[in-house]
């Protein structure tokens, strides 16, 4: 299982649970192409999010093509607050909401094949 944490964005995570809905358990390819043809803010940052797993997935030698949404957890980071005057100097305050999310893919791990080319000769029992 592939992991990819994006925290605190400034942006309410229950926009960000509309598009993450629409994603889960499909291809990541296929989500990171749906999400950017989406007009909405939130579809580029869980875009950015998914292509960071699929890139952690790269590294780790798996298979891009197979590679599956499992899991988006959005959850709330921390508020920001701010205060704004108001009539008889009185003050309101405003709360800013932050967002967590974390992507988890699953696929397959890619076949490496075994052969001399990979290390750029022949064998190295046959040169000595």
């Amino acid at each position: 299982m592939i992991k990819n944490t994006t925290k605190m964005i400034r942006i309410s995570p229950r926009k960000i649970m509309l598009a993450a809905n629409v994603v889960r358990g499909l291809n990541a390819k296929k989500a990171t192409t749906s999400l950017k043809m989406m007009s909405k803010k939130c579809c580029e940052i869980l875009a950015k999010c998914i292509d960071g797993a699929i890139a952690n997935a790269k590294q780790k030698m798996y298979d891009i093509s197979t590679l599956i949404i499992s899991e988006i957890n959005v959850g709330r980071g921390p508020m920001f607050s701010r205060f704004m005057p108001r009539a008889k100097g009185r003050a309101c305050s405003i709360t800013k909401y932050t967002t967590n999310i974390t992507v988890c893919l699953t696929g397959q791990m890619s076949q490496v094949e075994d052969s001399t080319d990979a290390l750029g000769g022949e064998n190295m029992k046959e040169n000595e």
